[in-house]
């Protein structure tokens, strides 16, 4: 059946395909009959109670891909334009990091061991989670402003300790 639900501030039309836990949160994808296009929502973010159409009428396009439209990166997760974001691992996470990202993530062997691996993001708050997560072993390069963000965070939170 398709769903309808408030999702930041708009009413929302989608054919479910997918409901999975991720990185500690429930996200629904589907096809989203607004935007006409795959897209993933976090279930606690949905406002309001949905409600459902009739049985069967949920109609998945023949090319659907729900493991495309639910990525296993969850950076890769949400509405806002993909950007590339260079990120330094040292040689103690690289070999892990390689290993779950691929190599094909990698845009720099060092000769130290560490690399330097390129994702392309669309739910920033979802890498810097992920970048805080690897602690000391990693490094965002580049875009500035995100690495400008994880700095600023890391100043509060030793601010709060300090």
């Amino acid at each position: 059946s398709s769903v309808t639900f408030g999702y930041r501030g708009e009413s929302r039309h989608v054919d479910p395909a997918l409901l999975r836990f991720r990185q500690g949160w429930w996200y629904l994808a589907g096809f989203d009959r607004d935007r006409d296009a795959a897209r993933t929502f976090r279930v606690d973010r949905i406002e309001g109670t949905p409600t459902t159409g009739a049985p069967g009428s949920a109609q998945l396009p023949a090319d659907f891909d729900a493991e495309a439209a639910l990525p296993d990166e969850p950076w890769k997760m949400g509405e806002e334009t993909t950007r590339p974001v260079r990120v330094l691992v040292d040689a103690l996470e690289g070999q892990r990091v390689v290993q779950q990202l691929g190599d094909q993530s990698v845009s720099d062997r060092r000769d130290d061991g560490s690399v330097v691996v390129e994702l392309q993001v669309s739910n920033e708050p979802a890498l810097i989670s992920w970048v805080l997560a690897l602690g000391p072993h990693a490094e965002v390069l580049e875009p500035t402003e995100v690495r400008a963000r994880i700095i600023d965070w890391l100043e509060a939170f030793e601010g709060e300790r300090g």
